[in-house]
């Protein structure tokens, strides 16, 4: 429903809905409002109408008429502002009349959006609450209010969905069908399909059929194929999409926010049908080509009415993950209104996701230049994820804490059950700005709040909102909490059970794929390629997966680091890649298609992993390899994690890990690595003095591991020696001094190098270390490696997490198992120790690139994965009668 008034909407008829004057006005007041208002029907509305309507408004106060037009002369004229006061106006001079509240709350409406001063949309849902209650069964206010409560920031959808169905009840015709639309939306959004379909069951056969024909009221026309959805049948919902975008786009805008509530539904068959109705190449290219077509002004009654559909669009097309033709649509959204806030947060967010920082900077920007006073609630967290992103960490930070409502000493003294607590008591959007905030503190090394940020990180692990697992494990959090966090990921995808073996098993024999995000310039990219080359060696047949879009061939180039080979082309038999559209379903058919026999994912839940691909079960095996280094959190998703005996021990699995594990031999981690580029040693004028340092981004600490390198600092031969830290951000730096002089560390004794692109130089100053003191909250993992090839001992001190596990285990596979530290005394000593000239640990370093070391030998970790690979299938064909079944029993490779 538009914002057109209820009470001016009949000037063009003979009786009006509103009262005449008052018996009190003068006589020439009435009669000079009927002459305004024949003018105003012949002629139109002109200024001078406007004038004299204020002028009678403001010497006759009682009369509700006169302000009433007023305002509505106003409004026509774009003075939306100044209307809201006559409009007020009116109802003090006539406060038992519905139709004036309603008024007041449209015109606050109008106001919020044209940034007034004094005017908000709770102003404007006052307002309505007011017209229903002096007109109960007053339908237009109800519906009205009910759009209101949907778009506000508060999650009061169940609010709006009873409004919806007051105001269905309450009228008839297009508005009371279009009512019962909207709150059918609603009712399959917040997982109440079952009750949707008990709606719209009574409708089906009457309106229904008539609905076919004309499609309106679009909304409830679209509402009736959730009947379709329910029942799986994609097909049938595809032809009546495409037959509603063709008859219009107001039509088939309803029919894409249909399909948008179906994909939140917590209703799994009712999302999966969903996805398979978005990912029809004909729905899509329909849907952009009416998104650019010019606006037919006599469909669409303002060009604002194209907005919202091109906003659709752009989110259908996200879901396809066409993210260029996603943000191709926002834009056109913004054409009709650069200020739309929910076309500012898509493309902001489909900006960020191309990696095209510095315009989805600008985007917030201009949203922010929308604002009168704060942006809401959703769109600063997107401020916040964009700015992070960007490396911006102050202003992201500065974006959520002016709006997260949970006070930082709230729970201090109270402890969990209150921070609990005060979560239940938040809405969904809430509880994820707390999760970003305590994400971004974290960041920036404000550790005065860790305490309470790590209550809230265990407490919001019950929920879905906001977190993700890789925020879980950077704070000191317990292994439950990771591993919950990681199952509660998986509730919003639908898991298909596995192909059958026997259907996958061709004359190529096994097959191995390794799926990763970033294959040209990542490390890991480089080992899982060096990885492929060896299996090739070996005559397996692999596939190399680019969970992204890699353009202008990138997956072909050289690998960054030097060695024989030639990129991922010449060290695979075949190449996936999203080169068109990263569409879930077609790359998972992709991978099927490819008889691939076990599928390694290399990234998990960290930045560009694909779990919507995953949950779709391409291959017969799926495991999950060192990228994220705890639970994935589903035993169905993956038949188990690759582990080794010292990163996650068996006494631990059982807490830490949904899904089962698959144990490398002793000597071998689970962590491959590549030999790394060669590099010039560092010059001597670098080399003076003892360093000890931690090349790690600062968020891997708190303030026990800096206490502990204070502690190692105090030795007396350590006197001159210098912690050289990673400087990753000016505030997180200055934050990390302030807590050094406050334990008592020497103010000359801290430094923090700058962060170095080019590898030679990289491990140039990284050799310029006299020993790598690790994190124990949580431990370096590529930057050990790199220590290690470039000579620096190492000094590790593992607990019960896996996160802080992967340098002893590096150590135990170069047989270096004295630098692995017992406890924090044993950890600050070692690191002193260390930096004695003449001390014997450091011996080790010398044999850590030769056998028997097995750190850095490739073949061996390939020889191992092709044991393993041969291993489960020989235990999937033993177990027939339940191949589909998930893996029950770790195994261990001896």
């Amino acid at each position: 429903m538009s914002l057109s008034f209820v009470l001016f909407a009949c000037l063009a008829v003979s009786s009006l809905s509103f009262p005449l004057p008052s018996p009190s006005s003068s006589q020439h007041v009435a009669a000079e409002l009927r002459d305004i208002i024949e003018s105003v029907h012949s002629h139109g509305w002109a200024d001078a109408h406007v004038d004299t309507l204020r002028s009678l408004a403001d010497a006759n106060a009682e009369c509700d008429m006169c302000s009433g037009l007023a305002a509505e002369g106003l409004r026509q004229s774009g003075k939306v502002c100044d209307a809201v006061k006559y409009a007020e106006k009116a109802v003090i001079a006539n406060p038992i009349f519905d139709k004036h509240a309603q008024n007041v709350g449209l015109l606050l409406t109008s106001a919020s959006s044209a940034q007034c001063a004094q005017s908000s949309r709770s102003d404007a849902i006052r307002s309505h609450y007011l017209a229903t209650r002096l007109n109960p069964s007053f339908a237009a206010a109800l519906f009205s209010l009910a759009q209101l409560l949907a778009e506000s920031d508060n999650g009061r959808a169940r609010s709006a969905i009873s409004f919806y169905l007051r105001a269905h009840r309450s009228s008839a015709g297009d508005l009371s069908l279009e009512a019962l639309g909207h709150a059918s939306h609603l009712l399959l959004r917040d997982g109440r399909a079952e009750e949707a379909v008990y709606q719209l069951k009574p409708h089906q056969n009457g309106d229904g059929k008539e609905c076919t024909k004309r499609y309106e009221p679009f909304s409830f026309c679209s509402s009736l194929l959730l009947l379709d959805l329910l029942s799986e049948r994609g097909e049938e919902v595809e032809e009546k999409c495409l037959a509603m975008c063709g008859k219009s786009k107001l039509a088939c805008d309803s029919a894409l926010q249909l399909l948008s509530s179906a994909l939140n539904c917590p209703h799994q068959d009712v999302r999966r049908t969903a996805r398979q109705v978005i990912a029809s190449p004909s729905l899509s290219r329909l849907v952009m080509d009416l998104c650019h077509a010019e606006v037919d002004t006599s469909e669409m009654k303002t060009e604002a009415s194209h907005l919202p559909f091109c906003n659709h669009a752009g989110m259908m097309m996200a879901e396809r993950q066409d993210m260029d033709e996603a943000a191709s649509a926002f834009r056109l959204a913004l054409h009709f209104d650069n200020c739309s806030a929910d076309a500012l947060n898509n493309l902001a967010l489909t900006l960020m996701h191309l990696r095209r920082h510095n315009e989805a900077v600008k985007v917030i920007e201009q949203a922010s230049g929308c604002t009168p006073s704060e942006l809401s609630l959703p769109l600063s967290l997107t401020a916040a994820e964009v700015y992070r992103t960007a490396g911006m960490l102050d202003s992201a930070l500065a974006s959520v804490e002016r709006r997260c409502h949970a006070k930082p000493s709230m729970c201090k003294e109270k402890g969990v059950e209150c921070v609990g607590e005060s979560l239940r008591g938040m809405t969904s959007v809430q509880r994820r700005c707390i999760a970003a905030r305590s994400f971004l503190r974290l960041l920036l090394c404000e550790w005065k709040d860790r305490e309470e940020d790590t209550q809230y990180v265990n407490a919001l692990s019950r929920y879905d909102e906001g977190l993700s697992p890789v925020h879980v494990l950077a704070l000191d959090t317990n292994v439950r909490g990771v591993r919950e966090t990681a199952e509660r990921k998986w509730r919003g995808y639908t898991i298909r059970p596995p192909p059958y073996l026997s259907d996958v098993l061709t004359r190529k024999g096994i097959v191995i794929a390794y799926a990763f995000s970033d294959f040209v310039s990542h490390d890991l990219g480089g080992d899982v390629v060096e990885v492929l080359c060896s299996h090739r060696a070996h005559g397996v047949y692999t596939v190399g997966v680019s969970w992204r879009k890699q353009g202008d061939n990138a997956l072909y180039r050289s690998p960054h680091r030097d060695g024989a080979f030639g990129g991922l082309q010449h060290c695979t038999d075949e190449v996936i890649s999203p080169t068109h559209s990263t569409d879930a379903l077609a790359l998972a058919e992709h991978i099927n298609h490819a008889s691939v026999t076990l599928l390694i994912d290399m990234n998990g839940w960290t930045d560009g992993g694909r779990p919507d691909v995953l949950a779709l079960r391409p291959t017969p095996l799926q495991l999950h390899g060192k990228g994220f280094p705890s639970s994935a959190g589903h035993a169905r998703v993956y038949d188990g994690s690759i582990s080794d005996r010292v990163a996650m021990p068996a006494d631990f699995a059982h807490t830490a890990y949904s899904e089962k594990l698959i144990v490398m031999p002793k000597g071998v981690s689970y962590h491959v690595n590549a030999p790394r580029p060669s590099f010039s040693p560092s010059s001597s004028d670098i080399k003076g003095g003892i360093r000890v340092c931690n090349s790690n981004r600062l968020f891997k600490h708190n303030v026990e591991v800096v206490k502990a390198w204070v502690d190692a600092l105090s030795f007396p031969h350590m006197e001159a020696a210098k912690l050289v830290l990673q400087n990753s951000s000016s505030t997180a730096c200055t934050n990390v001094k302030k807590e050094f002089d406050r334990i008592g560390g020497k103010e000359e004794s801290l430094q923090f190098a700058p962060v170095v692109s080019d590898q030679a130089q990289y491990y140039s100053q990284l050799s310029s270390c006299t020993v790598f003191a690790d994190s124990f909250v949580y431990g370096a993992h590529g930057t050990a490696i790199d220590a290690l090839w470039a000579g620096v001992p190492f000094v590790t001190l593992p607990s019960v997490r896996q996160s802080t596990r992967v340098g002893a285990s590096l150590l135990a596979s170069a047989n270096c198992e004295e630098w692995i530290a017992r406890s924090i005394h044993d950890y600050t000593s070692k690191v002193a120790q260390m930096a004695r000239q003449d001390n014997e640990l450091s011996s080790c370093i010398d044999s850590v690139k030769s056998a028997p070391s097995t750190l850095f030998d490739v073949d061996r970790w390939a020889a191992e994965v092709e044991r393993m690979a041969q291993l489960l299938v020989d235990v999937k064909k033993s177990r027939k009668e339940s191949e589909k079944a998930p893996n029950r029993f770790h195994i261990v490779l001896a």
